[in-house]
């Protein structure tokens, strides 16, 4: 059963609620990553959704982030009652689209609750055609790593298909054999497990036959948006992540303006490396809180 309770009631978020919440997410325009069931559905473990019905019809959902709680509101805000109420459960609610917040600051104000940019939350979008070519200055050094992959190594660039997903396995658990610490490692094995169900599309490169990296992600914002959810490289193969980058945009479809590659976190490391691909643009998102004070509008700290 994909029944899902009215708020306060919820429900653990389950491969069940597919369907549904996949209806739900297919209008939005705004390209927040957060807002596919694929995202969810793999990162239920982290953050412990749960799925409420509101009372105008639309999904509440429920996470956790260390002691605290909040939610995401893909349809929007709901009647001030039931805003309240929400609030009165959780610490925030987050991934606020910018149109939304802009919409909804004043009515906020009413109610005693701020909107504030949330930087961290922020995702990079880059232009896929731009990404494709890596043309002018900007782009030099990238382009230099590309470059001697290309020369140094015999490699080939194919669709990650249900085939190739032992050879994506491969390529995760020399992955985490490299990294140590905390990292999305389940995660990435439950989006192979379930690569067609969550209609996820991917990439895989081999070296000499030998699989060596991969990404997988999804079309969002009705096609005009690919989120690269993953993105998985042996750092043996100097320049293996730059290829891979420029390698998926130049195969992805026409249709696809922008590129988004998540947001950074906070982690200071990770913001600088997706800076230095020169991002067009931000899905900006906002936290919406009780109380707190309101940041100047204009306020543009990326």
């Amino acid at each position: 059963m994909s029944n899902i309770p009215q708020f306060p009631r919820s429900v653990p978020l389950r491969l069940q609620h597919r369907d549904r919440l996949q209806r739900l997410f297919a209008p939005l325009i705004d390209g927040v990553a957060e807002f596919t069931f694929a995202n969810l559905y793999l990162f239920r473990r982290l953050y412990r959704y749960r799925l409420s019905s509101l009372s105008d019809s639309s999904i509440a959902i429920k996470g956790k982030e260390g002691r605290k709680h909040f939610w995401l509101l893909p349809q929007g805000l709901p009647p001030d009652s039931q805003l309240q109420q929400l609030l009165q459960q959780a610490d925030s609610i987050k991934c606020v689209p910018q149109i939304v917040a802009e919409r909804e600051r004043a009515r906020c104000r009413q109610l005693g609750l701020s909107v504030k940019k949330d930087r961290d939350n922020f995702d990079y979008l880059y232009l896929r055609e731009e990404m494709a070519i890596l043309k002018g200055r900007k782009f030099h050094k990238k382009r230099n790593f590309v470059n001697y992959f290309q020369q140094h190594f015999k490699y080939e660039h194919i669709p990650l298909r249900r085939q190739e997903v032992p050879q994506a396995f491969q390529v995760l658990r020399q992955w985490r054999r490299e990294h140590s610490g905390k990292n999305d490692w389940w995660a990435a094995r439950r989006a192979l497990h379930h690569l067609e169900e969550l209609g996820l599309s991917g990439y895989l490169t081999r070296i000499d036959g030998q699989p060596c990296g991969y990404s997988l992600g999804e079309e969002l914002a009705q096609g005009t948006m690919y989120v690269v959810h993953f993105e998985k490289a042996t750092i043996r193969y100097r320049g293996i992540f730059q290829f891979i980058n420029k390698a998926v945009a130049e195969m992805l479809p026409e249709r696809v303006i922008y590129i988004n590659r998540e947001q950074d976190l906070g982690d200071e490391g990770l913001r600088q490396a997706k800076m230095t691909y020169r991002p067009a643009a931000f899905v900006e998102k906002y936290r919406i809180r009780r109380g707190g004070i309101e940041e100047p509008e204009n306020n543009n700290n990326v």
